[in-house]
C-alpha cells in the first residue's frame, strides 16, 4: 500500500531544522500543487491533525456551510482561523484567507512580535497565541485584521474525518498561510479569491 503523504511532514523533511524563506515555501508549494497534493480535499484528509476540541490561540481549518450564504456577499467554505472568543454557539476569529498569502504571511510575524515571540523561528508545538482582551486591543492598531473578523456556527461546521476541525501544529503555521486553499463562494458558485483580497486590502 502507497504511503499517504502528508504536505507538513513533506516540507519539514525538505527543510530541515531550518525555517526558510517566503520565498522558498512558496516555490515548494508550487512543486506540491504539480503533483496534486495541494487541496482542500487532501488537507481534509489528515484525521492526524483532526480534533474535536477547540482552544482559543491555536491555528485551524475546518469545513463551513455558512447560514446566511443567500445574502452574504461571498464566504470561505474552508476557513483558516485563529479563534479569540467562543461562545456557546459559536466561534469568532481571524480568518487568513480574507488576506493574499504574502500579507497573511507579514501579518503572522507581526502578529507574534507583538506577543514576544520575536521570530517565527522560534515557534514550537506548544505556541500559542495571546488571545487576552490587552493583545486584542493591540491588535487593533494593525488595520489588515478588521477584514478578517468572523464568526462560525458551531452546527455548521461540517466534520472531516477524525473530529471537526484541523488543528495546524504551531510549527506549521508558516507553511500553513502560504497554502492556497481558500474556496470562496457567492451565490453558490465559487469565486475568485482575488475579488476577496482587493475588498480587504481596500479597506
Amino acid at each position: 500500500m502507497t504511503k499517504k503523504i502528508n504536505i507538513f511532514d513533506e516540507v519539514s523533511n525538505d527543510a530541515g531544522s531550518r525555517i526558510r524563506s517566503r520565498d522558498w515555501y512558496t516555490a515548494k508549494i508550487q512543486e506540491l500543487r504539480g503533483r496534486g497534493l495541494v487541496t482542500k480535499e487532501k488537507i481534509m484528509s489528515y484525521k492526524e491533525i483532526a480534533t474535536s476540541k477547540l482552544e482559543i490561540g491555536s491555528m485551524y481549518m475546518f469545513v463551513y456551510n455558512a447560514k446566511h450564504k443567500e445574502t452574504l456577499p461571498y464566504w470561505d467554505t474552508f476557513p483558516l482561523v485563529l479563534p479569540f472568543s467562543r461562545s456557546g454557539h459559536m466561534v469568532t476569529g481571524f480568518n487568513l484567507h480574507y488576506l493574499p498569502a504574502n500579507v497573511r504571511w507579514a501579518l503572522l510575524k507581526t502578529l507574534l512580535k507583538n506577543q514576544d515571540i520575536a521570530s517565527i523561528r522560534r515557534l514550537s508545538n506548544s505556541t500559542k497565541m495571546k488571545m487576552d482582551y490587552s493583545t486584542l486591543k493591540a491588535s487593533t492598531h494593525i488595520p489588515l485584521l478588521k477584514p478578517t473578523i468572523h464568526s462560525y456556527l458551531f452546527d455548521h461546521i461540517i466534520p472531516v474525518r477524525g473530529g471537526m476541525y484541523l488543528k495546524i501544529p504551531p510549527v506549521d503555521w508558516h507553511l500553513t498561510v502560504l497554502l492556497p486553499v481558500q474556496d470562496f463562494r457567492s451565490n453558490g458558485s465559487k469565486i475568485q479569491a482575488t475579488t476577496v483580497w482587493k475588498d480587504s486590502l481596500a479597506g
